[in-house]
């Protein structure tokens, strides 16, 4: 391995040795995630790890990106008491690998966030159909694919009927719809959630109402034709 005539020894030393080390961050970043912990109680974070030999390092805060900026602050002041300026600069590989753990765990907040948010926005319809029908959206109720393909098949059979209300017979569109959703096999039936958007719910709310249906079965025949297109 070639050195730099310009560099020290040490500073030559330095250098290969950051060169053949791994991705710093993903070190680093492992080491975090693994032997780190996190609790809540009571809206109150925090997260903790255990150093050799009986040390515990902890950071808390209101909320996990709290916390965890906290422990993070902890550790380095730990792991680095008053540094030099090398000793900065040889450490700005795992401030970086902190920064970026920061970041991806801000976005998951953020994330979650988002998913509350649109679930605040959205209106719960309870639905009592047959099993069938719920086993082909999908066999497990309570994933977000189930929620999303019910969504989506529930809005497109929506828009179909109101399209063909506009043009067609009441009797005639809500025929096919019922023969759609009869042609399920078997008799038996179960109750489930379907949420959609608020807007969606109050198109429904109205056709339910103008067509004297209730919001269960015209959620049925909606899904069920929109299958059978």
């Amino acid at each position: 391995m070639k050195c730099d005539p310009n560099k020290t020894g040490a500073e030559s030393s330095a250098a290969d040795e950051s060169h053949s080390l791994p991705d710093t961050r993903l070190r680093v970043g492992s080491l975090l995630l693994e032997r780190s912990q996190i609790a809540c109680n009571r809206g109150h974070y925090e997260m903790a790890v255990f150093l050799p030999p009986n040390e515990c390092v902890k950071g808390t805060g209101r909320s996990q990106q709290e916390a965890f900026v906290s422990f993070c602050t902890q550790v380095s002041g730990l792991l680095f008491p008053e540094p030099t300026e090398k000793q900065l600069e040889a450490s700005t590989p795992i401030a970086k690998a902190i920064e970026a753990l920061h970041s991806e765990l801000a976005q998951r907040e953020e994330g979650t966030r988002a998913a509350t948010r649109t679930k605040a926005r959205q209106k719960t319809v309870g639905v009592t159909s047959k099993t069938s029908l719920v086993n082909r959206i999908g066999a497990d109720r309570e994933s977000d694919n189930f929620s999303s393909s019910a969504r989506e098949l529930f809005e497109r059979g929506l828009n179909i009927l109101d399209e063909r209300l506009e043009s067609e017979s009441s009797a005639s569109v809500f025929g096919d719809f019922q023969r759609a959703y009869a042609s399920l096999s078997g008799t038996e039936t179960t109750q489930w959630m379907l949420r959609v958007d608020r807007k969606v719910y109050e198109r429904a709310l109205v056709l339910a109402n103008e067509y004297e249906r209730s919001l269960s079965s015209l959620a049925a025949t909606c899904i069920a034709y929109a299958m059978s297109q």
